[in-house]
This record gives C-alpha cells, structure tokens and sequence, in this order.
C-alpha cells in the first residue's frame, strides 16, 4: 500500500445527474459500499457520504434540467 502522504490530492467535482447516479447505485439491493462508489465515480469517501446526505435532493433532480449538468 502506498502511504497518503505520496498521493496528490485533486479537486473533483461530479454534476447533478451523477450524484443521482450515486444516490440511485446506493439504493440497488445488495447497495455498493461507499469505498466501491467512490472508487467507481473517482471522489473520496466523505464526498460519497455527503452526497447520499442529500440523497432526497438528488433523486428529485431532474435529469433534464439545467441543475442536473451543474458541478458544485
């Protein structure tokens, strides 16, 4: 294993639709775990766990509205 401190951290940001995509892959039966999620999608943990948060907004989203191709 590669110790954290030798990893480069970088900004990563997901739109709309994607943290619906998570909020959506959390809710299938047996759900990923969050580590798989974020591996998948490319963010950390806590972005995984902040995003499921909020799970209701997310899955009201809809994937054809401006919001829904927003970052950040």
């Amino acid at each position: 294993k590669e110790k954290a401190s030798n990893i480069k951290r970088t900004r990563a940001s997901l739109t709309g639709a994607q943290k619906q995509e998570v909020c959506l892959k959390k809710l299938q039966k047996p759900a990923p775990k969050n580590k798989k999620l974020a591996k998948k999608f490319n963010i950390s943990k806590g972005m995984i766990y902040n995003i499921l948060k909020e799970s209701e907004k997310w899955l009201a989203l809809k994937l054809d509205s401006y919001e829904a191709s927003l970052k950040r």
